[in-house]
């Protein structure tokens, strides 16, 4: 049996290993502690718990007001971000490995790496197909097992719409971030002529 427990000014008094029967378990002010299913309670707000049965052995909570977090909460939080942030930065670290191996046949041919440009021409890419990826994945599970028909019919005009989409928006954040920097095109629409046919299929082969 163990000691005692207080929460809120109240002696709480139950053996550990029966704390788990009881539904929900919140922690009152750092003490874990069961509390009734009857009393509705909500986060950061005051509850009232009248009785609490362990083992057959009762306890009044009578009066005594605490502080519910639920246990759950932060562990939610977690479970969302950290899929999030992973993705983040696999993707990122994939746009600076193009930029790296960029850089470096550029220094192999004795020219100068603009390594900003590089980054921002891969990173662009990269975090676009980042933002595409769960539509992608959506079309996917909405296709599966329904036949080679249904699979094409969804994913051709598709793969088609998104490689536009990502070489658009790709070329047109470069220009605006280094197009007065370019020597060899005077316009976007010139550079995006000279970008297109490679970075579309090149979106197609990453689509697919």
């Amino acid at each position: 049996m163990s000691p005692p427990l207080t929460a809120g000014g109240c002696a709480v008094r139950a053996t550990v290993r029966s704390i788990p029967r009881v539904l929900p378990d919140f922690v009152i002010s750092g003490v874990v502690a069961g509390i009734s299913d009857r009393a509705p309670v909500t986060s950061g707000r005051k509850a009232s718990v009248p009785r609490v049965e362990l083992d057959g052995e009762g306890f009044s909570l009578e009066d005594c007001a605490c502080t519910l977090r639920p246990v759950m909460s932060d562990s939610i939080a977690s479970s969302r971000i950290k899929p999030r942030a992973l993705a983040f930065g696999f993707w990122t670290l994939l746009g600076l490995s193009y930029a790296l191996s960029a850089g470096l046949s550029d220094l192999s041919e004795g020219q100068a790496a603009n390594w900003g440009r590089l980054a921002t021409w891969y990173l662009a890419s990269f975090w676009l197909w980042m933002l595409l990826v769960p539509l992608i994945g959506w079309l996917g599970r909405q296709t599966a097992g329904k036949g080679w028909g249904r699979f094409c019919l969804a994913h051709v005009p598709a793969s088609i719409a998104m490689a536009l989409a990502q070489v658009l928006i790709r070329v047109g954040v470069f220009w605006t971030l280094w197009g007065a920097s370019l020597t060899t095109v005077h316009g976007l629409g010139e550079y995006l002529q000279r970008e297109f046919v490679f970075n579309f299929y090149f979106a197609q082969l990453t689509y697919w």
